[in-house]
């Protein structure tokens, strides 16, 4: 009877172990799924927040300028900002929100962006940082 009663206490504190360990695991992917669903929301806010508008493009055969105007309730990073000039990535080679270069983009302000650009201009697409973009079609 001796080895029954060791059996079922080995047994038993084998569930124990195994129970403990799956009732921890399925706390911290709860939390997990907390977390992110928390950060999902908050990139959605932003996105839903947050609009642009190009209001000004200036090419003359060697510079493109552009001014966007943030029209969101969001601030935007102006660094963030994703150009495709003709369906091709091009990088800003300057960038100054109302005559200054910082990193904060507030609603109602214009930024200016100005890239090297030697071929015609047909069409222009901003991306924030969110997913919002604005075209052009020059």
């Amino acid at each position: 009877m001796g080895s029954v009663s060791a059996a079922a206490l080995i047994i038993s504190f084998t569930f124990f172990v195994a129970f403990t360990m799956i009732y921890s695991t399925s706390l911290d992917t709860q939390h997990d799924i907390l977390v992110a669903s928390e950060y999902r929301d908050k990139i959605n806010k932003n996105y839903y927040d947050s609009s642009i508008k190009i209001i000004n493009v200036t090419h003359n055969g060697k510079f493109l300028n552009i001014s966007i105007i943030n029209d969101g309730k969001t601030v935007l990073n102006p660094h963030y900002l994703t150009v495709l000039v003709n369906g091709n990535y091009d990088s800003a080679k300057s960038i100054s929100v109302n005559g200054k270069d910082t990193t904060i983009w507030n609603p109602e302000e214009i930024v200016n962006l100005t890239l090297y650009y030697n071929n015609p201009v047909e069409r222009i697409k901003v991306i924030t940082e969110f997913g919002n973009y604005a075209y052009y079609m020059g």
